[in-house]
């Protein structure tokens, strides 16, 4: 097994542009950043030893200070971390996550939560969705309004720990498949699933082969730019009625993710928002 890195970053900010700071986290994510815990103001980031680069980390930070005209004052500093230690970082920091009474998200140390309907283990290790983030929780929303699931099929993809293809397969999807492109979060959906009792077909990306018109659901929590680069592949599964319900954006963002799924012979059915983030449901024509 690889190392990660834990990068410690420090922040001064004024609060009323603490928004900023998952926008940071965003960037972040698209050099190759898994996971943050939050502490306060600052926060952690994690990243496989191997996919560390200081100068991209660098050249990140310097591309926001641009952007945003100095938002923030950043400073950060490093350690490495062996995997078999990551328990002992994240079970400082995380909660179980409860919406009403329809499902707990926690981790496998926390007690089971009583009076919901699905109360889900979920152990993150590297891999992200914890339900702590407001694009998991939104798709969480979006994926608790879908009703007579018995005989249906779902896709997660960009799966991180396969919290929502574990979920999905609790409310009753009786088919549903996970594929995420890191071998660390194949393995961790695997061992996530396993502990749920949810049988549920883990792939890494390399070895999914798209079936058309396949999925009456989709599920893509993943970053703009890859969602719109892969509409088309992820509306060829669909079947004809079937629902598209994607996250990973801003609400600035909404309108060109919108554009992209017309394109693709899909309309908008519902839109949900939180602290600035956005998740979208689409229906196939």
């Amino acid at each position: 097994m690889s190392n990660y890195i834990e990068v410690s970053f420090n922040i001064a900010i004024k609060d009323s542009d603490l928004w900023a700071i998952d926008i940071l986290k965003d960037e972040l994510l698209s050099i190759g950043f898994e996971s943050f815990v939050d502490e306060g103001k600052d926060f952690k980031g994690y990243i496989a030893a191997k996919d560390y680069d200081n100068k991209a980390l660098t050249d990140c930070l310097a591309a926001f200070y641009n952007e945003y005209n100095n938002i923030a004052t950043i400073t950060f500093d490093t350690k490495t971390i062996e995997q078999q230690n990551w328990n002992q970082t994240w079970e400082k920091a995380y909660e179980s996550v409860i919406f009403g009474n329809f499902c707990a998200i926690r981790p496998p140390f926390n007690e089971p939560v009583s009076n919901v309907k699905y109360d889900i283990i979920i152990e993150p290790k590297m891999s992200f969705g914890t339900a702590h983030h407001p694009t998991t929780a939104l798709m969480i929303t979006l994926l608790s309004k879908e009703k007579n699931t018995g005989g249906k099929t779902l896709m997660d993809m960009g799966c991180g720990t396969a919290v929502l293809a574990v979920l999905a397969k609790k409310t009753g999807f009786t088919y549903v498949e996970a594929v995420d492109n890191d071998d660390w979060a194949v393995e961790n959906a695997i061992a996530n699933a396993k502990a749920n009792n949810a049988d549920i077909k883990v792939l890494h990306l390399n070895h999914w082969k798209p079936q058309t018109e396949y999925f009456d659901v989709f599920l893509a929590n993943i970053n703009r730019n890859t969602l719109i680069e892969n509409m088309k592949t992820y509306c060829d599964t669909i079947k004809a009625g079937g629902k598209l319900i994607l996250s990973g954006f801003y609400e600035e963002d909404c309108d060109k993710v919108i554009a992209s799924a017309a394109a693709c012979c899909l309309h908008l059915t519902d839109k949900q928002t939180d602290n600035k983030w956005a998740a979208l449901t689409f229906e196939k024509e």
